[in-house]
């Protein structure tokens, strides 16, 4: 999926939740929690405000993308089950990505040309 992308991330593997949306390459809207239990009722709710705060629905978006581990089972779980079910009823690709790579996309790109990482 291209860097320009409307995307709505999604993150419930590791001891936090968090929802976001990038829009034109960058980062409109965002929530993040620590909590080591309570994710589903959490990551929807997120969802929902990060897409309403930046103007959005669903339908609205190129792709869901959700962290895939590693990570707790129950989280990936939920997370997963989360972004499919959105992906399907908006009609749109769901990615997923490990949670490294999601930790990698927020390095600049000035610091991996340099060596950084």
């Amino acid at each position: 999926m291209h860097r320009s992308a409307t995307l709505l991330a999604l993150d419930s593997a590791t001891g936090a939740c968090s929802a976001a949306v990038r829009a034109g390459g960058a980062l409109v809207a965002h929530r993040f929690q620590a909590m080591a239990r309570g994710q589903a009722e959490a990551l929807m709710p997120m969802a929902a405000e990060v897409l309403a705060e930046a103007g959005l629905t669903a339908t609205d978006l190129d792709g869901v993308a959700v962290t895939r581990g590693p990570g707790a089972f129950t989280g990936l779980r939920i997370g997963l089950s989360a972004a499919r079910g959105l992906a399907l009823a908006a009609g749109v690709p769901c990615l997923g990505v490990t949670t490294f790579q999601a930790l990698a996309e927020a390095v600049p790109d000035a610091e991996l040309a340099a060596g950084g990482v």
